[in-house]
């Protein structure tokens, strides 16, 4: 059986990432079960300026995950949905260590400095962004 890493549960194991998987988790049931397409506006973005906004294809990628299908989701929004499904796993391992199932660990450790972790955080917002740009 593989090992959890334990830099993951060590963040599966704070508050935070559980109240983040609930916020997830819930936003992934309402989708499921209300016709949040329908509700949801359209893109004022894309109607003045014709391009996909960095959010465009969110509200139905979030209606492919909530129906299973993953793939759909990941060609509509790749970093939404990698966002939501690591927000949902780290959900049921905040869960699992804090009813003992998965042992706790201490907070994790991270080598990148703030201005490392920015860029690398801009720098997936804008690959995220040309994708959507160029395929919807």
């Amino acid at each position: 059986m593989k090992r959890i890493p334990e830099r993951l549960v060590a963040a599966a194991s704070s508050g935070t990432a559980v109240i983040y998987g609930m916020i997830a988790m819930a936003a992934i049931i309402a989708a499921r079960f209300l016709p949040v397409e329908r509700i949801a506006p359209s893109c004022a973005f894309k109607g003045l300026t014709g391009l996909a906004c960095p959010t465009c294809g969110a509200t139905r990628s979030l209606v492919h995950l909530a129906e299973g299908d993953v793939p759909g989701a990941v060609g509509l929004n790749p970093l939404f949905s990698v966002m939501m499904l690591f927000a949902v796993l780290l959900f049921f391992l905040g869960v699992l260590s804090r009813l003992g199932t998965v042992p706790r660990s201490s907070r994790p450790q991270v080598s990148a400095s703030p201005a490392q972790l920015r860029f690398i955080v801009l720098a997936l917002f804008m690959m995220n962004w040309a994708y959507l740009i160029v395929h919807l």
